[in-house]
């Protein structure tokens, strides 16, 4: 038997319960013997049976020749469902001695008037919920042509609490779903553009810096031990450039990808800081700023995955000294958080950021200064990097900064380990 055929045993079950109910209301209620309440059990069983054959199968020929419609079946099924039992309850009045030519016609107008009544209810209610099985119909067909964000709507019977209503509510929460999808993806389309410009333009600039200096020792052009040395240092600088942007493109698209699992151990931020500040010193010498490190007290260790913060710290460090003037200054300050972690503040006396741009300045390709060439600036997703590595760590970024005086980051890392990781 297939799902649409479940309420024919539903139906020959309650007519069971039904029967059973009969008899044992007629023994109640009337002085009969227990071969006389047989025999009703009997007859009530017969005709019940009776009711059940001839509504199959008027509902079945009523499906085949009105087709699926939900109002004619069940005003066809109340209708043979009422009339069995009323023909039923006249062969009993008569076989009972009923007045045939005054209570009989009596029995029956009232039993015809009851059955126009009942299917008059049951017509008007199942009306009313096509209706609205019309209207959830027709949504769902706009929804799925809707090919623009907010395309398509549903309006739930908020008045009622039935099925309907709950079809309709998880529509309207389907179509809100899929507008958002929709946002999305024309985001990620947006952003996918975005990067393949900005990785177009930052590999085309080292690559032909590059190119230029092998051209240059290669055809002569330079000669002098000095002079290569010199080309071959720039061509070192360009390489290390593009290992970093390759580097940072991995890390962003694993966090996008979910796949990162940081190796988290109890390390010293204070000594990755060092590291970090130590290994950026020729940099910031070659730019004349001024880079020292800070310790105030003794941090506890905390769950870090040391290459990972490395990097992130590095990136941080390096935009500082890019955007800090020569004859400036860069602290790196490392503080514990009272026992709840260890946070790392890097301040600089750089040009500073407008307020505006402060909350975007961790967006992947966002630069603060668009006219400023992308040789000096890079592609704009240093930062996106760090705040990924930090955030993956259960921490926090924020930043500060005023025109003209500098500017602060801070990275907040927490004591405990977040969960998943």
């Amino acid at each position: 038997m297939n799902r649409d055929g479940w309420w024919i045993p539903a139906t020959a079950l309650l007519l069971l319960i039904s029967v059973a109910a009969g008899g044992w209301l007629a023994s109640l209620l009337l002085p009969m013997t227990l071969s006389e309440v047989a025999s009703l059990v009997a007859y009530l069983g017969a005709v019940g049976a009776v009711a059940l054959v001839v509504g199959v199968a008027v509902v079945s020929l009523t499906a085949r020749l009105l087709g699926p419609s939900i109002v004619a079946r069940t005003l066809v099924a109340s209708a043979a469902g009422l009339a069995v039992p009323a023909v039923g309850v006249a062969i009993l009045a008569r076989l009972m001695f009923v007045n045939v030519e005054h209570d009989l016609p009596l029995l029956v107008a009232l039993l015809v008037s009851s059955s126009i009544a009942s299917a008059g209810i049951v017509l008007t209610v199942q009306m009313d919920t096509a209706r609205r099985l019309r209207a959830l119909s027709e949504a769902v067909s706009d929804l799925a042509r809707a090919e623009q964000p907010g395309g398509a709507e549903v309006y739930p019977s908020t008045s009622r609490d039935d099925e309907v209503t709950h079809l309709s509510l998880a529509l309207e929460h389907l179509e809100r779903r899929l507008r958002e999808a929709r946002e999305e993806r024309a985001g990620i389309e947006r952003e996918r553009t975005e990067l393949t410009t900005a990785i177009s333009h930052d590999l085309r600039t080292p690559l032909g810096s590059i190119r230029a200096v092998i051209e240059a020792i290669d055809d002569g052009v330079v000669s002098e031990p000095e002079e290569i040395t010199r080309y071959l240092a720039i061509a070192r600088r360009e390489v290390d450039h593009l290992d970093r942007m390759v580097g940072d493109l991995l890390d962003l698209a694993r966090f996008d990808a979910g796949v990162v699992r940081l190796d988290l151990r109890p390390l010293p931020l204070q000594e990755i800081v060092a590291e970090v500040a130590d290994a950026m010193q020729v940099q910031a010498a070659r730019a004349g700023i001024d880079l020292s490190v800070d310790v105030q007290g003794s941090p506890a260790p905390v769950p870090l995955d040391g290459p990972r913060v490395e990097r992130a710290l590095g990136n941080v460090l390096r935009n500082a000294i890019e955007h800090t003037p020569r004859g400036g200054r860069i602290v790196v300050e490392v503080v514990e958080a009272a026992g709840e972690g260890a946070t790392v503040r890097v301040r600089d006396t750089g040009e500073g950021i407008r307020e505006a741009d402060l909350p975007r300045i961790w967006e992947r390709f966002y630069r603060a200064d668009p006219a400023r060439p992308r040789a000096d600036g890079g592609a704009g997703i240093g930062l996106a990097v760090v705040a990924a590595v930090v955030e993956s760590h259960g921490g926090e970024v924020s930043a500060r900064s005023r025109l003209g005086e500098g500017t602060e980051v801070a990275l907040r890392f927490p004591m405990t380990s977040p969960a998943g990781r």
